[in-house]
C-alpha cells in the first residue's frame, strides 16, 4: 500500500471526537488516531500530527492513548528530507520563532530593535518568503546590535548614501546639508541611542530664539526625523525622539502679481532706463530687458530660462521645449539638469515672446565680434560672454528698476505668477494651465499662482447683468401691491 493511500486510510479511521471534552478552537477535520499511526508503522506522519497539535495549542492530553516513551520515540524519529526538515525547531537560535493561527503560518524574528514577521496562508508561499526575510537580515548584518554612534558620525555618512543625488535633486540635498548645520552645534556630540524628546524641544527652542524662519526649523526637523527612523529601524536607537515632534507650519507668503499697468511700466523702463554717465544723460537699456519681457509672456522659471538652448526652440513653428534648467555649483561650474518634478514640456510661444528671442539672439550677434574670449554653449539667454547667466545678476537689475518705480521688491519667480495670472485671467482652462507651467498637480497652479487682480474683478462685476433682470416679471400682479396672505392662526 502506497504511503499517500496509507495516510488516506489513517485519515478515514481517525476522525473521531475525542472521548470527555468540548473545544469549539479545534480545526474541523481531526488529525487520525495515534495509536493506528503507532501500529501502521507510519511513525513519520505521527510526528506531524503532534507537530501540528502544537500548531493548533492541542491539549497533550490527545495523545493519552499512547505511552511516554512512545510518544518521545516518536518525536525522535527523522523525517523525510523534503517533508518539514527545514523547519526550524522551537528554541533554535538565530532562525525565529514558528507558529500557527488557524490557517495561518507566523514566523517571527527580532534582530537588535527591529521586529520581522511573516504571515502567510499558503505553506509554500510562507517557506519563500521566510527564507527571503533571513537573507535579507544576513545581508544587513544586523544580528547584533550596532555599536552606538554619536549623531555627528552617523548622519553625514547616512545623508550621503540616502539623500545626495540622484536620490535626491542638488537643490535639495544642499537644503538638507544647510539644515545639518543647525543640528549640529546642539545635538551632534549626543550620541544616538541617548537623544531624548525634550532635547528635541530644546534644540527646536533655541532655533526660534535665534531667528530661524519656520521654513528652515521645518527643513532641519524633517532631517532629524529621517535620520533617527532609519536609526531605529537598523538598531542604532531603540525609539525615534523627534517623532512626535510637529512640523512648524510657515506662514504663507503673499502671492505677488504685477497688475498690467505695473508689468507695462517695468518693461518701458527696461527697454528705456536712463543712467548719468559724466555729466550727460546716456540711454543705457537693461541688458536682460528681453528676458523679462521673456518671462511675462511664457512664464517659465528663471533656471528654465536662462538653461533654454537655440536647438530647443523653433521660432517657425512657434515653440519652445522646455526640457532642462540651468543650475550652477558653489565652485562657478554649472550644469543643465531635468526640469523641477521632471516635467518636460513643450508650450506654444506668443508674438510677444517670439519677438524677444528674435531681439536677443539680434543683440548677441552685434556684441560677439569684438569678444576674444567668447564662449558659444548655444543658451539663448547668456551672459555677454557666453557663459551661462547668473540668477543673482538678473534680480539685481529687476530690484534697480522696482526701485525705480517705486514699487515693491519682488522675486524673479512673480514674474511667472504674473504671466499664469494673465492667462487665467484671458480664458485659459485649468488643466491646460497646468501642463503649461509644468505642476504635477492642479491643486498647485490653483493655490500658488493665482491671483484675481483688482482690473479682472472690475471687468467681470462691469459684464454682469443688473440685479434687478434676475427677478422674474409677473403679468398677472403689479409687484409694488403684492401682498402676502395672512398666516392661519388656526
Amino acid at each position: 500500500m502506497g504511503q499517500g493511500l496509507m495516510y488516506s486510510v489513517c485519515l478515514q479511521e481517525a476522525y473521531k471526537p475525542l472521548s470527555g471534552r468540548q473545544n469549539t478552537n479545534l480545526p474541523e477535520e481531526r488529525p487520525p488516531s495515534p495509536l493506528f499511526c503507532l501500529q501502521t508503522g507510519r511513525n513519520q506522519i505521527l510526528q506531524k500530527l503532534l507537530s501540528d497539535c502544537r500548531n493548533h495549542r492541542l491539549s497533550m492530553n490527545f495523545f493519552s492513548s499512547l505511552e511516554a516513551s512512545q510518544v518521545k520515540s516518536c518525536v525522535n524519529i527523522n523525517c523525510p528530507p523534503n517533508y518539514n526538515s527545514h523547519m526550524a525547531k522551537k528554541g533554535q537560535p538565530g532562525q525565529g520563532s514558528f507558529s500557527k493561527s488557524g490557517n495561518t503560518y507566523i514566523w517571527r524574528r527580532k534582530v537588535g530593535n527591529r521586529s520581522f514577521v511573516v504571515k502567510r496562508s499558503d505553506y509554500t508561499s510562507f517557506r519563500n518568503e521566510v527564507d527571503r526575510r533571513q537573507k535579507e537580515i544576513a545581508a544587513l548584518g544586523t544580528s547584533s546590535p550596532p555599536r552606538d554612534q554619536r549623531l555627528d558620525q552617523f548622519l553625514p555618512p547616512w545623508m550621503e548614501a540616502f539623500l545626495a543625488p540622484p536620490n535626491s535633486s542638488r537643490a535639495t540635498h544642499e537644503g538638507y546639508e544647510y539644515a545639518w548645520q543647525r543640528i549640529k552645534p546642539r545635538l551632534g556630540k549626543v550620541k544616538v541611542s541617548k537623544i531624548t524628546e525634550i532635547q528635541c524641544v530644546e534644540w527646536m527652542n533655541k532655533l526660534r530664539s535665534e531667528g530661524v524662519g519656520d521654513s528652515s526649523l521645518s527643513t532641519a526637523l524633517s532631517l532629524l526625523k529621517k535620520a533617527l527612523a532609519y536609526a531605529v529601524k537598523h538598531g542604532y536607537a531603540p525609539s525615534n525622539a523627534a517623532a512626535d515632534l510637529k512640523q512648524p507650519k510657515s506662514s504663507r507668503a503673499v502671492i505677488r502679481v504685477f497688475s498690467p499697468h505695473e508689468q507695462a511700466a517695468i518693461l518701458k523702463a527696461a527697454y528705456g532706463a536712463r543712467k548719468e554717465l559724466k555729466h550727460r544723460a546716456e540711454r543705457c537699456p537693461t541688458r536682460y530687458r528681453h528676458l523679462f519681457r521673456f518671462l511675462f509672456s511664457t512664464g517659465l522659471r528663471i533656471g528654465e530660462a536662462l538653461g533654454l538652448l537655440r536647438t530647443k526652440v523653433d521660432l517657425s513653428r512657434g515653440v519652445c521645449h522646455v526640457h532642462a534648467q540651468l543650475v550652477m555649483q558653489h565652485e562657478g561650474e554649472w550644469d543643465l539638469l531635468k526640469p523641477k518634478g521632471k516635467k518636460y514640456r513643450t508650450i506654444v510661444l506668443e508674438p510677444d515672446a517670439i519677438k524677444a528671442i528674435r531681439q536677443h539672439l539680434a543683440m548677441v550677434r552685434r556684441e560677439r565680434p569684438p569678444i576674444e574670449d567668447y564662449e558659444d554653449n548655444g543658451l539663448i539667454f547668456a551672459s555677454l560672454r557666453g557663459t551661462p547667466g547668473y540668477r543673482g545678476n538678473v534680480q539685481r537689475q529687476l530690484d534697480v528698476l522696482l526701485e525705480e518705480l517705486e514699487l515693491d521688491h519682488a522675486s524673479l519667480h512673480d514674474l511667472r505668477r504674473t504671466c499664469l495670472t494673465n492667462l487665467a485671467n484671458r480664458g485659459m482652462a485649468m488643466h491646460q494651465l497646468q501642463a503649461y507651467a509644468g505642476h504635477s498637480l492642479i491643486t498647485t497652479t490653483a493655490k500658488y499662482y493665482l491671483q484675481v487682480s483688482l482690473e479682472a474683478q472690475r471687468a467681470e462685476l462691469e459684464g454682469l447683468k443688473p440685479l434687478s433682470a434676475t427677478i422674474a416679471k409677473d403679468t398677472t400682479q403689479d409687484t409694488k401691491t403684492l401682498r402676502l396672505p395672512k398666516p392661519n392662526r388656526k
